[in-house]
Protein backbone atom coordinates (compact mmCIF):
# COMPACT_ATOMS: atom_id res chain seq x y z
CA UNK A 1 0.00 0.00 0.00
CA UNK A 2 2.67 2.55 1.15
CA UNK A 3 4.46 1.80 -2.68
CA UNK A 4 1.42 2.51 -4.45
CA UNK A 5 0.64 5.64 -2.29
CA UNK A 6 4.01 7.33 -2.36
CA UNK A 7 4.00 7.27 -6.62
CA UNK A 8 0.55 8.60 -6.37
CA UNK A 9 1.58 11.57 -4.63
CA UNK A 10 4.29 12.17 -6.81
CA UNK A 11 2.32 11.76 -9.96
CA UNK A 12 3.99 8.91 -11.06
CA UNK A 13 1.75 5.97 -12.73
CA UNK A 14 2.12 2.57 -12.63
CA UNK A 15 2.76 1.77 -16.07
CA UNK A 16 5.56 4.06 -16.30
CA UNK A 17 7.02 2.80 -13.20
CA UNK A 18 6.65 -0.70 -14.45
CA UNK A 19 8.55 0.69 -17.68
CA UNK A 20 11.18 2.10 -15.72
CA UNK A 21 11.93 -1.01 -13.44
CA UNK A 22 12.17 -3.11 -16.63
CA UNK A 23 14.78 -1.08 -18.11
CA UNK A 24 16.46 -1.00 -14.77
CA UNK A 25 16.52 -4.39 -15.15
CA UNK A 26 16.70 -5.55 -18.50
CA UNK A 27 20.24 -3.53 -18.79
CA UNK A 28 21.56 -5.17 -15.99
CA UNK A 29 21.54 -2.29 -13.68
CA UNK A 30 20.87 -3.57 -9.72
CA UNK A 31 17.60 -1.98 -8.60
CA UNK A 32 18.38 -2.20 -5.14
CA UNK A 33 19.54 0.61 -2.51
CA UNK A 34 22.68 2.20 -3.81
CA UNK A 35 23.48 5.16 -5.86
CA UNK A 36 24.02 8.49 -4.06
CA UNK A 37 24.86 11.90 -4.46
CA UNK A 38 26.51 14.65 -2.23
CA UNK A 39 24.86 17.90 -2.28
CA UNK A 40 26.12 21.28 -0.45
CA UNK A 41 25.41 24.97 0.18
CA UNK A 42 22.47 23.62 2.38
CA UNK A 43 20.06 26.22 3.51
CA UNK A 44 19.36 25.52 7.55
CA UNK A 45 15.61 24.79 6.36
CA UNK A 46 16.67 21.97 4.35
CA UNK A 47 14.98 18.50 5.02
CA UNK A 48 13.49 14.90 3.92
CA UNK A 49 10.91 16.35 2.58
CA UNK A 50 12.29 19.33 0.34
CA UNK A 51 14.63 17.01 -1.29
CA UNK A 52 12.05 14.00 -2.15
CA UNK A 53 10.32 17.42 -3.55
CA UNK A 54 13.56 18.71 -5.78
CA UNK A 55 14.87 15.25 -6.83
CA UNK A 56 11.63 12.68 -6.61
CA UNK A 57 11.29 13.09 -10.04
CA UNK A 58 14.34 11.09 -11.25
CA UNK A 59 13.32 8.20 -8.73
CA UNK A 60 12.93 6.78 -5.29
CA UNK A 61 15.08 8.20 -2.76
CA UNK A 62 15.74 5.93 -0.44
CA UNK A 63 17.57 8.04 2.03
CA UNK A 64 18.27 11.36 3.10
CA UNK A 65 21.35 12.15 6.15
CA UNK A 66 21.56 15.74 6.93
CA UNK A 67 25.01 17.43 8.15
CA UNK A 68 23.90 20.62 9.62
CA UNK A 69 27.47 21.16 10.79
CA UNK A 70 29.06 21.31 6.85
CA UNK A 71 25.42 22.52 5.17
CA UNK A 72 25.79 19.21 3.32
CA UNK A 73 23.64 15.61 2.74
CA UNK A 74 23.84 12.93 0.98
CA UNK A 75 21.02 11.44 -0.94
CA UNK A 76 20.64 7.51 -1.58
CA UNK A 77 18.52 6.31 -4.48
CA UNK A 78 17.04 3.24 -5.60
CA UNK A 79 18.99 2.67 -8.74
CA UNK A 80 22.04 4.21 -10.31
CA UNK A 81 19.82 6.00 -13.53
CA UNK A 82 17.93 8.39 -10.69
CA UNK A 83 21.31 9.52 -9.16
CA UNK A 84 22.96 10.16 -12.85
CA UNK A 85 19.35 11.92 -13.56
CA UNK A 86 19.93 14.74 -10.84
CA UNK A 87 24.08 14.59 -11.54
CA UNK A 88 23.16 15.21 -15.32
CA UNK A 89 20.62 17.44 -15.04
CA UNK A 90 22.52 19.96 -12.70
CA UNK A 91 25.15 20.53 -15.15
CA UNK A 92 22.26 21.66 -17.64
CA UNK A 93 20.23 23.47 -14.88
CA UNK A 94 21.18 24.95 -11.42
CA UNK A 95 19.22 23.29 -8.40
CA UNK A 96 17.47 25.72 -5.61
CA UNK A 97 16.54 25.61 -2.24
CA UNK A 98 15.47 28.59 -0.25
CA UNK A 99 17.40 30.92 -2.78
CA UNK A 100 20.33 28.65 -2.11
CA UNK A 101 22.33 27.37 -4.68
CA UNK A 102 22.58 23.62 -4.45
CA UNK A 103 26.26 21.84 -5.29
CA UNK A 104 25.41 18.74 -6.76
CA UNK A 105 28.42 15.80 -7.18
CA UNK A 106 28.77 12.45 -7.35
CA UNK A 107 28.95 10.62 -3.88
CA UNK A 108 32.13 8.11 -3.57
CA UNK A 109 31.70 5.46 -0.64
CA UNK A 110 34.68 3.79 0.60
CA UNK A 111 32.94 0.23 0.08
CA UNK A 112 32.92 1.41 -3.50
CA UNK A 113 36.71 1.75 -4.05
CA UNK A 114 38.37 0.34 -0.74
CA UNK A 115 41.84 1.91 -2.04
CA UNK A 116 40.86 5.21 -2.31
CA UNK A 117 41.90 7.72 0.36
CA UNK A 118 39.48 8.56 2.97
CA UNK A 119 41.78 10.30 5.23
CA UNK A 120 42.24 14.24 5.23
CA UNK A 121 45.37 16.36 5.88
CA UNK A 122 44.55 19.17 8.58
CA UNK A 123 48.15 21.45 8.74
CA UNK A 124 48.99 24.50 11.27
CA UNK A 125 47.13 23.20 14.30
CA UNK A 126 48.01 24.74 17.59
CA UNK A 127 50.34 22.88 19.85
CA UNK A 128 47.89 21.99 22.43
CA UNK A 129 44.79 20.91 20.27
CA UNK A 130 43.24 17.57 21.05
CA UNK A 131 41.65 14.64 19.29
CA UNK A 132 38.03 15.76 20.33
CA UNK A 133 39.16 19.57 19.38
CA UNK A 134 39.96 18.61 15.88
CA UNK A 135 36.77 16.43 15.96
CA UNK A 136 34.26 19.18 16.70
CA UNK A 137 35.90 21.38 13.40
CA UNK A 138 35.38 17.95 11.22
CA UNK A 139 32.37 15.45 12.07
CA UNK A 140 30.02 17.16 9.89
CA UNK A 141 31.22 16.00 7.07
CA UNK A 142 30.23 12.42 8.22
CA UNK A 143 31.44 9.61 10.66
CA UNK A 144 35.49 9.99 11.70
CA UNK A 145 37.21 6.06 12.50
CA UNK A 146 40.31 8.22 13.55
CA UNK A 147 42.38 11.33 14.24
CA UNK A 148 46.05 11.13 14.62
CA UNK A 149 47.83 13.99 16.10
CA UNK A 150 51.95 14.76 15.40
CA UNK A 151 54.47 16.90 15.33
CA UNK A 152 56.85 17.82 12.65
CA UNK A 153 59.84 17.09 12.79
CA UNK A 154 61.89 20.33 11.28
CA UNK A 155 59.83 22.61 13.30
CA UNK A 156 58.70 21.54 16.74
CA UNK A 157 56.29 24.58 17.31
CA UNK A 158 54.57 23.17 13.30
CA UNK A 159 51.33 20.52 14.88
CA UNK A 160 49.15 18.66 12.07
CA UNK A 161 46.91 15.89 12.06
CA UNK A 162 45.51 13.06 9.65
CA UNK A 163 41.36 12.92 10.42
CA UNK A 164 40.55 9.54 8.86
CA UNK A 165 36.54 8.90 7.77
CA UNK A 166 34.63 6.18 7.07
CA UNK A 167 34.13 7.16 3.27
CA UNK A 168 36.00 8.78 0.71
CA UNK A 169 33.15 10.98 0.30
CA UNK A 170 32.86 12.42 3.53
CA UNK A 171 36.59 13.06 3.32
CA UNK A 172 36.08 14.93 -0.36
CA UNK A 173 33.52 16.70 0.98
CA UNK A 174 35.84 18.21 3.63
CA UNK A 175 38.45 19.20 1.32
CA UNK A 176 35.58 20.69 -1.30
CA UNK A 177 34.18 22.97 1.61
CA UNK A 178 37.81 23.98 2.68
CA UNK A 179 38.00 25.49 -1.00
CA UNK A 180 35.00 27.91 -0.09
CA UNK A 181 35.40 28.45 3.40
CA UNK A 182 37.80 29.05 6.08
CA UNK A 183 38.36 26.54 9.05
CA UNK A 184 39.50 26.93 12.59
CA UNK A 185 40.68 24.43 15.12
CA UNK A 186 40.93 26.24 18.77
CA UNK A 187 40.66 29.66 16.87
CA UNK A 188 43.86 28.91 14.69
CA UNK A 189 42.92 28.93 10.68
CA UNK A 190 44.04 25.06 9.04
CA UNK A 191 44.98 24.28 5.98
CA UNK A 192 42.83 21.33 4.71
CA UNK A 193 43.77 18.92 1.76
CA UNK A 194 43.67 15.39 0.89
CA UNK A 195 46.81 12.82 2.56
CA UNK A 196 49.51 11.83 -0.10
Amino acid sequence: PFFFLYFNLYHRSLPSLHRRLSSDLSSGINAEYGDTILVTNLPPSANRNKFIQLFGYAGWICDVEIFRDSSSAIITFQDGHAAQQVLDDSYRKQFFMDTHWLQIEEYLSGSESEEENSTIFVGNIPEDTTSLDVKKTFAGFGKIEDIEIRQAQKNRNFHFAFVEYATVGSALAAVRASETRDFYVNGIRVKVEMKD
